[in-house]
């Protein structure tokens, strides 16, 4: 009995970085969890400047098994989340940040449940609000059906990350967007079903680095981790034999996203335009230029009208060209 217990115990992983006003929230989403007595619960402490969380980690150790894991210096969430990793063995993984909570008791309970059902499944990804408190108290709830961006509700069997080499490496962003993209691209959509239900919600807090200045994070800090990132993931979805249409897929869709950051930058911050340029031609050089003309048209196109409905444009053809432009321009700079 014991030996099944353990074949079905959940590591929640939490990287923290001075978040002491929002711990014991997150805890309290996993201790309200149908399947609390099954969960073990890291904490990983980034090195807080304020100093660690054992005070807060004590009041829940009656209702749940939560240790704390101290870094000795300030890695990022991305690093720490895969230190939680190595230091823990449960087959089956959740992410939590500090600052966030599950939604809905039963949540980790039957995403679980899918992944016990069918051992061929690589993890299951959950729907999950994002909640945003206004200065003066309002709250504007936001729905996320199917999105594999983040790592925000779903399940992973560890078994299938290991196997593969799936690992968080070291950018500060993007983080979410590289470890998914290994997940999708080696696993395949048939082994990620989808949890119809909210699994999570996403606290979107005003002093983050994403709100206090969106531009600056968006166009400055996150451009090289966003290249980093989305070359890891391909060069590795390739090493373990993906499908190879859906690498070209999401190469395509990596190139048009580069135009769309540096058509933006050009506009909203535009010292920061050539940085963007500048990561373009870095995937171009490194990845897209061996693959471009595998690419067939259909999937331009299908990225092509996703790139549209993101920048709000409805005259395809232009855009076909001012994209195409910029191709040939990346293409000069290689």
């Amino acid at each position: 009995m014991q030996e099944k217990q353990a074949q079905q115990r959940i590591d929640v992983i939490i990287p923290a970085y001075n978040a002491h006003a929002t711990l014991r929230r997150a805890l309290l989403s996993v201790a309200a969890q149908s399947v609390a007595e099954q969960v073990d619960v890291t904490v990983a402490d980034d090195c807080s400047p304020k100093g660690g969380y054992g005070a807060i980690i004590d009041e829940f150790r009656p209702w749940l098994s939560v240790r704390e894991l101290t870094l000795e210096e300030d890695i990022g969430p991305s690093l720490a989340r895969q230190r939680a990793l190595d230091a823990t063995a449960n087959p089956f993984i959740a992410f939590l940040d500090a600052d966030d909570t599950l939604a809905g008791p039963d949540s980790l309970a039957e995403m679980r449940a899918m992944l016990l059902a069918d051992p061929s499944l690589a993890m299951v990804s959950g729907d999950f609000f994002s909640a945003e408190e206004s200065t003066g108290g309002d709250v504007a709830f936001a729905a996320f059906r199917g999105d594999m961006t983040w790592l925000l509700g779903n399940l992973y069997r560890r078994a299938f990350l290991e196997e593969n080499g799936i690992r968080f490496i070291a950018p500060r962003t993007s983080e979410d967007f590289g470890f998914n993209t290994k997940v999708r691209l080696i696993a395949g959509n048939a082994r990620i079903p989808l949890y119809q239900h909210t699994a999570y919600c996403w606290h979107l807090l005003q002093e983050s680095a994403t709100h206090a200045d969106p531009l600056r994070f968006l166009y400055d800090r996150n451009a090289e981790d966003f290249t980093e990132t989305l070359l890891d993931a391909l060069t590795l979805a390739q090493k373990r034999g993906a499908q190879q249409k859906d690498v070209l897929s999401t190469a395509m869709y990596g190139m048009m996203d580069f135009y769309r950051r540096y058509a933006e930058s050009s506009v909203l911050l535009p010292e920061t335009a050539e940085k963007n340029f500048a990561q373009g031609v870095r995937f171009y050089r490194e990845f897209f230029a061996a693959v471009e003309r595998q690419i067939e048209s259909k999937t331009v196109d299908l990225q092509l009208r996703m790139l549209a409905t993101r920048m709000k444009r409805n005259d395809l053809a232009a855009l076909q060209q001012e994209f195409d432009a910029y191709l040939a321009r990346v293409r000069a700079a290689c």
